[in-house]
């Protein structure tokens, strides 16, 4: 079975590069196509009131059943998370309603002749997945990374890319706010862990170059983040403000490699996101807020031109920096910084303030219609290109000039070509159950220890070797018997065999540590990087094992992986200790 997976992965990715040939025009007829869009893009911008451009500058988190705040708000792009994704009573989500309450809101906009909005989603992969009932429990990236390494399969986060986009189009939404680029390098990161590709700049900038292939060519936006680097920070910037004391010099060779890279590859990322961290050595305000990270780095000096949008300006990092600096509104701040689309979700009695007072700032010239327009043309243009605007343009194209109106013609019928050859491709790849299968079955790795060489560890008992007739043997089953290394694994089969262990209650597992007599081998189906704390109770012949991912699929893999009674080999991209 592993062998004709591999063979129908390596098929894979053949049918790609024939998908990019198909869609390819010669270098004439690609620029004459992007002089079009870009014609048919200043069309539209000034068909649009100077209101409903500043509006297009918003990405608004909203109940989507909740058209009076809609009414109010019409921002050009539109938050999607488990808070406003409609669920049936067992929890799950109902895509059903999702999807008609997204069509609901793009026929608002319809009616009052504006460009129907992005609806844009955290959909990593792994413990960060939106929608998680209906869709692939693909496992995180440091998993993708992970079977990349064991397998030499380069299109895995390709393909994974390339399906999550497919999949968020069947119900509308069309910009995944990913790939995560950070640099896994601090083990005490709190926020990132498994969501970076791993610690190897270059492996993480290979790895998300794939990444975005897959999914842009998918007609989705992608969003590389958090620039300039979340990889080696101690506090998570939804709950604290960051900083990072290093030079321009030290970053070049870790957080902004991965950048720079994409930045220079033949298929550019679409967008990038930007963190809320202090360099203190680059600039002394946070990056989203800096106009020295923003302009001069990303815009001056690299010559992106992709749409910059801020990580949630409602996060604490920046409520921290705004009372400490006195500043009355961050999305006026972080414009002005160069950014284009600005985030602000869950604090929905705020939003309207924010809007406001970037319209009235509009109003008194602090911000310039020209910046205003420099911004919306990007959004206007990607959303034509990813053929969100196609309806629009259909609706709208019989007022404009003959000439326009054939370019027009001819756009409408190449974004149809487009939408046919991405179905044909997809219907021509593997099963997608089949590459989920694949990456988290190869994705199993040896995170710290040092086993002898023989292959069979059944010496290494998966429990401790506590008796039933210890007093201690009683609470120890009390409080480890759901926790974190083997939490998900059946209660059933682990009740008989061993005994669980919690990596945060420290006393116990001091008592623990002090007991055993035998090598222990720990599973992990999370992020490994906690388990530094743990890893002090361990001996050398102790064995951390992870599968890097909390998905039913990794799981059951990783259940697999302790019964075959077989040693994963090394990790090449996480913590060692």
């Amino acid at each position: 079975m592993k062998k004709i997976v591999f063979i129908v992965l390596s098929m894979v990715a053949l049918t790609f590069s024939i998908l990019f040939v198909g869609l390819s025009y010669r270098a004439s007829q690609v620029r004459k196509v992007e002089r079009i869009m870009w014609r048919v893009t200043d069309q539209v911008v000034s068909e649009l009131d100077d209101e409903s451009l500043v509006r297009q500058l918003f990405m608004f988190y909203l109940r989507l059943d909740d058209e009076k705040s809609l009414k109010e708000l019409m921002p050009g792009s539109i938050f999607i998370h488990t808070r406003n994704i409609p669920t049936f009573e067992n929890g799950e989500a109902n895509l059903s309603l999702l999807n008609a309450e997204i069509e609901n809101i793009n026929n608002v906009y319809r009616q009052k002749n504006l460009p129907r909005p992005f609806y844009a989603i955290d959909q990593e992969g792994g413990r960060i997945r939106r929608i998680r009932s209906g869709t692939t429990d693909f496992p995180s990236a440091m998993a993708v990374a992970e079977a990349y390494t064991h397998t030499g399969q380069k299109d895995l986060p390709m393909l994974t890319g390339f399906y999550t986009c497919m999949e968020l189009r069947q119900h509308g939404i069309q910009w995944n706010l990913t790939p995560v680029v950070d640099v896994q390098v601090n083990p005490d990161n709190p926020v990132i862990g498994t969501r970076s590709f791993g610690s190897d700049p270059k492996l993480v900038a290979e790895m998300a170059g794939q990444y975005v292939k897959g999914l842009q060519s998918a007609r989705c936006m992608s969003s590389v983040k958090h620039f300039p680097g979340h990889g080696d920070t101690t506090k998570d910037s939804h709950f604290d403000l960051p900083y990072i004391d290093k030079t321009i010099e030290e970053m070049n060779n870790v957080e902004l490699y991965p950048y720079t890279t994409l930045f220079g590859a033949k298929q550019q990322p679409y967008g990038l996101m930007s963190a809320h961290i202090i360099f203190n050595k680059v600039s002394p305000e946070p990056a989203t807020l800096s106009g020295a990270w923003l302009t001069d780095k990303l815009r001056t000096q690299w010559g992106f031109q992709g749409i910059i949008i801020t990580d949630d300006l409602a996060m604490n990092a920046m409520n921290i920096y705004q009372k400490r600096e006195k500043i009355e509104n961050l999305a006026v701040k972080a414009f002005l910084a160069g950014a284009d689309v600005l985030l602000y979700s869950f604090k929905t009695g705020e939003t309207q303030a924010m809007l406001g007072g970037f319209i009235e700032a509009h109003k008194k010239n602090i911000i310039s219609k020209k910046r205003i327009v420099e911004s919306a043309r990007r959004i206007i243009y990607r959303k034509i290109s990813l053929g969100l605007m196609d309806l629009y343009i259909k609706e709208h194209m019989a007022k404009w000039s003959p000439e326009l109106q054939q370019e027009s013609d001819l756009l409408l019928r190449r974004s149809n070509e487009i939408e046919t050859n991405i179905k044909n491709i997809e219907s021509q790849l593997a099963k997608v159950d089949s590459i989920n299968q694949f990456i988290s079955k190869n994705a199993i790795k040896t995170i710290a220890g040092k086993p002898e060489s023989e292959t069979d560890v059944g010496r290494y008992p998966l429990f401790t070797d506590v008796a039933e007739s210890d007093p201690a043997y009683k609470s120890i089953k009390e409080k480890a018997v759901k926790l974190y290394s083997l939490r998900a694994f059946s209660e059933n089969l682990c009740a008989e065999k061993c005994v669980l262990l919690h990596t945060t209650n420290l006393p116990l597992e001091r008592i623990l540590a002090g007991q055993k007599t035998k090598p222990w081998i720990v599973y992990t189906t999370q992020n490994p990087y906690p388990a530094n704390v743990f890893s002090r109770y361990l001996s050398p012949a102790d064995i951390l094992v992870s599968s890097f991912s909390d998905t039913p699929t990794s799981r059951a893999k990783l259940i697999e992986t302790w019964m075959e009674n077989k040693m994963p080999p090394k990790s090449s991209v996480a913590w060692e200790r």
